[in-house]
């Protein structure tokens, strides 16, 4: 489920992309969305707030007829995987959390508002330009310089692609309102996965090992990776959907 700014056709066109999708519909029924106003989804100009997040994921499992679902949350997509799994306790059977976080970027150490409202800006600013230098700075979060430049200029066009300027900058503001989420996390009872980069350059893999310290009974696997986005690299992705696949089918 979502993860920031998705576009599932161009995501589908890049291999290293799609890879991680194709490891896992070998054994599983794979499910992804693009949310309101992103990606393949019609404009939406009205405010992104956690209730339209849930209204999204509830339609899409409503549209495909699923009564029980094993739902992955990736990067801010974690939080409403979560909260989903405590309104609806019985729909929801395993979660599965990727590069996801319990507090929000303003209840994290170094947290610099200004810096913040900066980004916001140049978002605004800059996001649907031909060219990619100021979404290269949002880039930057998610990829390390030694990066394989090809996908991080297609990363680039990925951005630009899944949403206008402003649609970007609403939905940055809207996951930056997240405070502290720790008793939301603390509830769960399902069983969880907790998938992280041991490198994330946006999310600290201390956020990752946090979570794991609060969910009851849960798994936490760190990932020969400094990326954000969900894996590209063959071995990871390889080490990743064998993580999955124990998790669901531990007797398999």
């Amino acid at each position: 489920m979502l993860g920031h700014f998705t576009h599932l056709e161009e995501e589908w066109r890049w291999p290293d992309l799609r890879r991680f999708w194709e490891h896992l519909a070998e054994t599983h029924s794979v499910v992804r969305y693009d949310g309101r106003g992103i990606g393949l989804s019609d404009r939406y100009s009205g405010e992104f707030t956690e209730e339209t997040r849930q209204c999204d994921l509830d339609a899409v499992l409503n549209a495909v007829g699923a009564e029980k679902a094993v739902l992955l949350g990736i990067s801010e997509g974690g939080w409403t995987a979560a909260a989903y799994a405590l309104e609806h306790p019985g729909r929801v059977t395993h979660l599965i959390l990727y590069g996801a976080y319990c507090r929000g970027a303003q209840a994290r150490p170094g947290h610099d508002p200004e810096e913040d409202q900066a980004l916001v800006t140049l978002i605004r600013k800059g996001w649907g330009r031909d060219t990619p230098a100021f979404r290269q700075i949002f880039t930057s979060q998610f990829f390390r310089a030694d990066a394989d430049a090809t996908l991080i200029a297609h990363f680039n066009e990925l951005q630009r692609l899944s949403a206008d300027p402003d649609t970007a900058a609403r939905y940055h503001e809207s996951c930056h309102k997240r405070g502290d989420g720790r008793d939301l996390f603390s509830r769960l009872t399902i069983p969880v996965l907790i998938l992280h980069s041991s490198e994330d350059l946006a999310v600290s893999a201390d956020e990752g090992r946090l979570l794991a310290s609060i969910i009851p009974r849960s798994q936490l696997v760190l990932l020969p990776s400094g990326m954000h986005y969900f894996p590209s690299d063959a071995a990871v992705v390889a080490k990743a959907a064998r993580a999955i696949s124990r998790f669901l089918r531990p007797d398999s």
